[in-house]
């Protein structure tokens, strides 16, 4: 027996009215309700019975067919519910799911049948009264006074994907693509074969000036006050190249973090520009690039 997953079947329930009381088709309809659409209904068994006699009322209520047996006899009942399947299944091919509610290890046979035309069949029984090995022969089975635990469950689970709100879409941001082909340090030249003839273009690294280099710290970092010119001072102290009288820029700026907890990247830019008087900024070029180193200006 596996669990058959909750899907849009086109089922036909098909009730052993003489072994399931009355009492539990509400249920047992509520049950298949999870699985599809039940599109034919019916119970079987004499109706002139004082135990069917039930089931009047509730073939209304649901519209089921009653089904009478032609015979008398034992299983005159089972035979006739065998017989409808077999027709079900020979002219309504539509129908892809059965529902025998019975319990009764007489129905394993048709259940074979069903099965073996690519059919999913789903038994209901009581727990006490069916047979102790029919359950795992068909494809799902319940027990009546299980059935309401399952809708519990179910009706839990589905109220809870209800209330539970539907990711919004993230808002993507779009960002303006800017050309710049002329910014500082960087120009645009024509590609030059050996013939003289022009190739293409291609972009092309600036070393800057002195002025250049100042010019772009300056354009970068622009003046705001509160800025605290003793503690650049000093930051640049602790770091100075004795012999060169130089420290890096961005030394100078670690060491500033380091032991000012008031600093931030903004101030001490800040500070640089408004300190432009008493520092000469030296452009310093290696082969990694070019480094910003200060000077003490003390002239």
């Amino acid at each position: 027996m596996r669990r058959i997953k909750i899907n849009n079947h086109k089922i036909a329930i098909l009730v052993d009215g003489e072994n399931i009381n009355c009492k539990y088709i509400d249920s047992i309809l509520e049950l298949l309700g999870y699985f599809g659409n039940v599109t034919i209904r019916r119970v079987y068994g004499n109706f002139n019975s004082p135990f069917m006699k039930n089931w009047k009322a509730k073939l209304v209520t649901f519209e089921m067919k009653e089904v009478q047996p032609d015979t008398t006899g034992k299983n005159s009942t089972d035979w006739e519910l065998g017989l409808d399947a077999t027709e079900v299944l020979r002219h309504n091919h539509s129908i892809d799911c059965y529902c025998i509610a019975s319990g009764d290890s007489d129905f394993l046979p048709l259940v074979h049948f069903l099965k073996k035309h690519g059919k999913t069949v789903i038994g209901v029984g009581n727990k006490y009264s069916t047979s102790r090995g029919a359950p795992k022969e068909w494809d799902d089975f319940y027990y009546i006074e299980h059935i309401p635990f399952f809708l519990k469950k179910w009706k839990k689970a589905a109220a809870a994907k209800a209330a539970k709100p539907t990711p919004e879409e993230p808002v993507k941001v779009v960002r303006p693509k800017i050309k710049s082909p002329n910014k500082i340090g960087i120009k645009v030249v024509d590609k030059i074969d050996l013939t003289g003839r022009v190739t293409g273009r291609r972009k092309e690294k600036i070393k800057l000036s002195y002025e250049e280099q100042l010019a772009k710290l300056l354009l970068d970092f622009p003046l705001k006050p509160g800025v605290d010119y003793d503690a650049i001072m000093e930051a640049f102290k602790r770091v100075v190249d004795q012999e060169t009288g130089l420290a890096k820029l961005s030394t100078v700026r670690k060491n500033l973090k380091k032991n000012n907890i008031f600093f931030t990247v903004k101030n001490f830019s800040d500070s640089i520009k408004a300190m432009a008087l008493r520092f000469e900024i030296v452009a310093h070029p290696t082969r990694k690039g070019t480094f910003i180193k200060l000077r003490e200006n003390k002239q």
